[in-house]
This record gives C-alpha cells, structure tokens and sequence, in this order.
C-alpha cells in the first residue's frame, strides 16, 4: 500500500542477486483490476549511485556505500526493466474521479514500457511506452487509435512521439511534451482535431451537448496553471 491509494495485490517477486547485478526474472501483480508483470535487471551500481545521492544518517554511511561502488566493476552499469500492464480500465480512476462521472466512460487498454537508467532518479530515466491495443468511449462516442499511441522520457522531459485518434470518422493529433524535473514544471503541447461536442457531458454534470467542433490548439507554460491559446470553431 502507498498512502490513500489502493494497495497493489498478488504481488510476486522471482529475482536473483549476485555480487554485481539484482536480475528480476518476473514480478507480477495487480492493481485495480490491472495484471503488472515485469522482468529486468537492476545492478548493485545504479543502486548504490543513486543511495549516495541521499543525505545518510551517521558518518560512516556515506563511506562505507563508496567503498562498495569503487569495488564493484564499471560494468554493467544500466538498469533495463520491461513492464506490461493489461486491462487498463476506467476503474484505474476510481479514486480521483467522481463516480457518477465513471458511468460515462468506457475504456480497455494495454501498456508496455521499456526503461533504462543508471540512477533511480527521473533525470537519469529513459523510457518509451506503448498503447497497443487502446479504445475508450465516452458519453457514447467511441475514440479508436489510428496508430499506436507513443509516449518517450529522457533527460526529464517527457514527449508524445505518436498520437493520433479517430472519433467516427474524426481525426484528433496531439504532438509536444513536459518538461518535468526543471523547478517549475512546464508543458508545451499542440492539440488539432474535430471533437464531438456530446463527449462534455462526460466530465461536466448537468448539461446535455452535441454538433462538433474543430480546434487546433496550444498549451503552455507551467504545469499547474498553463496557458491555452489556438482556435476552435
């Protein structure tokens, strides 16, 4: 369990630690209805770069983590990890999202992320995930890939490399990224598209919508109150 949310179950760890390399060889769970397996390799170098990075209580901690890492050979000096996630489902939403508002969603999806670091921090994460295969309906308009949706992180900054979905016959293409780890987080992302106008009563209570609507798009700026500029008609 972390905090409030709810907590992962099933969970198995099959792993081998050596000298030099932790190799998990499946870790499985599941998580609102979510299955999460996983397998990769974490070496004892990564791990202790990145515990050095990490005031320690004591004086003798810091040196005796040092001593260890010059010990250890230079490579391998990467972690690798594969994680699938299958039957993404709106109740992944459960906990942040009203549930009347859930009623008008439907959804099925599976993810893969391939990442590589070599520290456990997001700067020093590289990672490229996929939604292959992905639909979700809301308010009963049906939203269906054209493409695999591809998301990438790297040196902090996270960037759509492919996105690109039809609503009945209209397209919507979504391009840009955020960068994450600067002091104040910020994003620089396009939106152009035809959207159906019934899929608002999916997120606002209380009103009934319909027609269509083209836009195209920008937003900007800090991530937590960023600026939306383009046109819709």
């Amino acid at each position: 369990t972390y905090g409030a949310l709810a907590p992962f179950t099933g969970l198995t760890v099959d792993a081998l630690v050596d000298p030099t390399l932790i190799t998990l060889r499946a870790v499985t769970a599941e998580w609102q209805a979510m299955f999460v397996t996983a397998n990769g390799t974490v070496p004892w170098r990564v791990v202790l770069n990145s515990a050095q990075q990490v005031p320690a209580q004591g004086a003798a901690a810091p040196s005796r983590l040092a001593a260890w890492l010059n010990a250890l050979p230079a490579e391998p000096a990467r972690a690798r990890m594969t994680i699938r996630a299958s039957n993404l489902t709106p109740a992944l939403l459960k906990d942040i999202v009203p549930g009347q508002r859930l009623r008008d969603i439907e959804a099925i999806a599976t993810a893969t992320v391939a990442a590589e670091a070599d520290r456990l921090s997001l700067e020093g994460v590289q990672a490229a995930a996929v939604l292959d295969p992905a639909s979700i309906t809301l308010a009963g308009v049906p939203f269906t890939q054209s493409v695999p949706t591809r998301l990438r992180l790297e040196n902090g900054r996270a960037r759509v490399d492919a996105f690109q979905w039809t609503a009945e016959g209209n397209s919507i293409i979504a391009t840009g990224g955020a960068d994450l780890t600067s002091a104040r987080p910020s994003i620089d992302l396009g939106l152009a598209g035809a959207l159906d106008l019934r899929v608002l009563s999916a997120f606002v209570e209380g009103i009934a919508s319909g027609g269509a609507a083209r836009a195209n798009l920008r937003i900007t700026g800090p991530l937590d109150k960023p600026d939306i500029v383009g046109e819709i008609g």
